[in-house]
């Protein structure tokens, strides 16, 4: 995955059983929206939302091992992917694996998203540095990997999709979308089409660098439910981390 827009799929790793237990537990949970893109639905709490704000950031982490719990208890009696994936990182990564510790405090990993229909996510990457260079210090990622695992796919649209284009902040400042609630993101116009598009299947675990463009097409009809987090790769050490 090391400077590549690399993408790997492995496959269906939750029978339709399981994933129904959660998908109908996540439901039943208080559902709120991410404080800097609005328009996404989530539950838990994404580091990338205290950017530039103190008092966010330690509301995330105050929280974080009760969404860690949370998650833990929306999977029960199954193991959550969270903890499936960072057992076996941890067992076939020579340099080991774990949840990622920021500033002394232990990160939260599992951010559930709720794409309902007519929602988006818009044409972004993920940098660690950009949300925090004091965190950033403490875990200097040098490469930054997507982890998704599919809970429900939409009927029509919510594809994921991929761009073979990696921007430097200055062009990522040039391309940045005006619309206050989409600030989060780039100008579709200004990016052209993706170089990947990909429907995800039920149960699915997905992963990609996500230092390049990455976006969700609009939902059409029905439904898509994810529990994500980051892996990084941390500089030196090649220890991984991983966080939401």
């Amino acid at each position: 995955m090391y400077g590549k827009a690399h993408f790997c799929s492995l496959g269906s790793v939750f029978s339709s059983e399981i994933i129904e237990i959660w998908k109908q537990n996540i439901l039943k949970q208080d559902i709120g929206y991410y404080y800097n893109a609005p328009l996404i639905a989530r539950i838990g709490m994404a580091f990338y939302e205290s950017i530039g704000n103190n008092e966010l950031k330690n509301e995330y982490y105050k929280n974080a091992n009760r969404h860690n719990e949370r998650v833990r208890e929306i999977c029960f009696p199954y193991i959550s992917p969270i903890d499936l994936i960072i057992s076996l990182l941890d067992t076939i990564w020579n340099k080991g694996c774990k949840r990622a510790i920021f500033e002394g405090n232990k990160a939260f990993a599992g951010l559930v998203r709720v794409l309902s229909e007519n929602s988006s996510i818009e044409p972004h990457q993920d940098i660690f540095k950009r949300d925090s260079l004091t965190a950033f210090n403490d875990n200097p990622i040098k490469e930054q990997i997507a982890f998704n695992c599919f809970l429900s796919t939409a009927e029509d649209g919510g594809e994921m999709e991929l761009w073979d284009y990696k921007p430097s902040d200055e062009e990522y400042v040039k391309l940045a979308h005006k619309d206050e609630k989409l600030s989060y993101g780039l100008d579709r116009s200004k990016v052209g089409a993706p170089t990947m598009t990909y429907t995800p299947k039920i149960g699915e675990i997905v992963l990609f660098n996500a230092g390049y463009l990455h976006a969700v097409s609009p939902v059409r009809k029905g439904q898509r439910l994810t529990l994500s987090s980051f892996i990084g790769v941390v500089d030196k050490s090649d220890e991984l981390v991983i966080w939401s």
